[in-house]
């Protein structure tokens, strides 16, 4: 199966939403320094997605998520350091911003058409 050309349509109809991946660290307790360090930025297909259907297929218990399908992301489109060997390039424990909201990645996986990313939204206090 040709997947660059089946992904071709999906980019020009679907991956339509902006996410940001991207690394978090908090240094300090008292007055605390966050910093971000971005990973990369893909277009991609983003939808809601229900905490009872986690659970089933993930094991997961996510309030409100959302579910990512974007294409494979290839090591040129990331932004700094190069992921070492063996490790996916967008996997479990990133952050993903979209549209000013912050989420942490639960569960990623790697298929020949494409990867798909299960966020959960962060909520600030």
């Amino acid at each position: 199966m040709n997947w660059d050309k089946i992904n071709g349509i999906f980019e020009r109809c679907f991956y339509d939403t902006s996410v940001t991946f991207y690394e978090k660290s908090i240094k300090g307790s008292y007055n605390a320094v966050t910093t971000k360090k971005v990973h990369c930025i893909v277009n991609a297909d983003v939808q809601p997605y229900n905490g009872d259907l986690d659970r089933r297929e993930y094991g997961l218990s996510i309030d409100e998520g959302l579910k990512v399908f974007c294409p494979n992301v290839p090591p040129s489109v990331l932004i700094g350091d190069s992921v070492p060997i063996g490790q996916e390039i967008l996997s479990a424990g990133l952050w993903a911003e979209i549209n000013g909201i912050e989420y942490l990645a639960k569960y990623a996986e790697a298929w020949n058409s494409g990867t798909v990313i299960v966020l959960e939204r962060c909520r600030h206090d």
